[in-house]
Parts: C-alpha cells; structure tokens; sequence
C-alpha cells in the first residue's frame, strides 16, 4: 500500500496519489485501507466533509464513490469515536462472588454497563473500578449482554 506519500500533521492525514495510479478503488475503500478505521468511519467522515480531494469535500459533491485517481491530493480528518475513559467511582456494588481471578456481580436494572455518550458516569465500569482499585480487570462478554434496563450478574475476569 505504498502506492501514495503519505503525510501527517497533528490530526490532518494527507495522500499524495502518484500520478501513474489507476487501481479504480473508490474513495472510502482506498482511504479505509490506508488508514486505521473503518470504511463506515471514513464514509461518515466523507459525509461530514471532513475529507477533501483536490480541495473539495461533500459541500461540493465529493462522494464516497468517487474514483481515486493519479495526481489526486486527498486530506483527511477522520471522525474520533466518543471519549470514553472509565474513572472509577464509588458506586456501591452486588458482589455475588469474588476470588482473585473472577469477580462476579449483580448488575442492577437502570445501569448502563459501559460508559459512553449520554452515559459517561454512573456505569457498572465506573463503579467496577473503584472497586478492584489498582488491579486490572477484563469485563467479559456477558456484561454486553446486559440492556441498561436489566437485571443480571456480570462476570469480570481479572487480568
């Protein structure tokens, strides 16, 4: 994939498609492959005009579609996903079982498992990391499971 020079500056990707290219590749696989996101991440970006070609962007009919070609200048500020970072906070907790590899807990209906928009405290995360304080936890699958508004026990496997 080193068919282009690729330039960063802070959070700015710039592509210098040399002038010999013609694989045909649309616009959001070529940028997909090149960069460490997802297509659906670069296509919102498209839409968002946060991606230029040649110095247009969505405003001025730049399409997800569109055919890199030689000689093209793409620049690219990609979407960032939500912030995330879990703080621990003392919440108080259901332990139903708990032993230094696994812990086990009763989440209660109402609380939102992982933090994120609309949700950043509050969490079962937040409150499992007041909990097992310096230690490293994984939260396993079955906490995905669980909708905000069920009842069940969450199992936390530490690390």
């Amino acid at each position: 994939m080193s068919d282009a020079r690729k330039r960063r500056t802070g959070d700015l990707i710039t592509f210098d498609v040399p002038a010999g290219y013609d694989a045909e590749e649309r616009l959001d696989k070529y940028l997909a492959a090149r960069v460490d996101t997802s297509r659906t991440k670069v296509q919102e970006s498209i839409a968002a005009g946060a991606v230029t070609v040649n110095g247009e962007n969505s405003e001025d009919g730049l399409k997800k579609s569109r055919p890199v070609e030689g000689g093209d200048e793409i620049r690219c500020r990609l979407l960032k996903p939500p912030p995330v970072g879990a703080r621990p906070e003392p919440i108080p907790l259901d332990v139903a079982y708990e032993d230094e590899h696994l812990l086990v807990v009763c989440k209660p209906a109402g609380m939102v498992v992982h933090p994120g928009y609309g949700h950043r405290t509050g969490t079962l995360v937040n409150a499992l990391l007041h909990h097992v304080g310096a230690r490293p936890i994984q939260i396993s699958a079955p906490s995905d499971e669980l909708d905000a508004g069920a009842l069940g026990l969450s199992t936390v496997g530490a690390v």
